[in-house]
């Protein structure tokens, strides 16, 4: 007669429970970092910042822009107002950001307002999203939207920066009113440095 064998389960269910506590570890993390309070990135004040060189052209002073604002707590693709900060401290002085209008005509710094992009900043599915939800959602929970006017109050605030702009618009009157838009923005900044301190990315 044959002997049965004996069969070791020991490493197979060692090995799903590790799963299992690794599930519950990241998820433990998630909660956490959903409902941690976030400190505010240090902002320039100084009146006496330095402001761009004008008698020699942007690229060649600085060799590297700064996709979508930049990545902020080692996220990317924000366009938010923590991103900008946080590069700026980090040395960026060329920043590139995505610009698209809301459903209601709003010129606002994101990429578009696709499935994916809702995925990507943690925000409830909107494709149809209006100005005034468009600002009042929290990116990531934590970060702050911008609209065209919360860019330019920046450009301010850091007048030694520049902008590539990045339209996603591609139809000819959707590319009229991105830049109708923008040129209004400028004018209410009343910043006169600003229409030289904007590079308009073509492709």
């Amino acid at each position: 007669m044959k002997k049965s064998k004996n069969r070791n389960y020991g490493l197979p269910v060692l090995i799903l429970l590790i799963f299992i506590l690794a599930g519950v570890i990241c998820n433990a993390v998630i909660m956490v970092v959903k409902n941690t309070e976030r400190v505010d990135v240090p902002q320039s004040t100084d009146a006496s910042a330095p402001r761009c060189d004008f008698t020699k052209p942007w690229y060649e002073q600085y060799m590297i822009v700064t996709h979508a604002l930049g990545n902020v707590d080692g996220r990317s693709e924000t366009n938010s107002r923590e991103a900008f900060i946080e590069n700026y401290n980090k040395g960026a002085r060329v920043f590139e950001a995505d610009m698209s209008l809301t459903a209601d005509g709003y010129l606002v710094i994101r990429h578009d307002f696709t499935s994916t992009s809702f995925w990507n900043l943690e925000q409830t599915m909107d494709e149809n999203m209006y100005y005034a939800d468009y600002m009042n959602a929290k990116i990531g929970y934590f970060y702050t939207p911008l609209d065209i006017d919360g860019l330019f109050a920046l450009m301010r605030e850091y007048p030694d920066t520049y902008l590539v702009t990045d339209t996603k618009l591609k139809d000819e009157d959707g590319v009229k009113e991105t830049f109708r838009r923008l040129n209004e923005g400028i004018e209410r900044a009343d910043d006169p440095t600003l229409r030289s301190r904007i590079i308009v990315q073509v492709y």
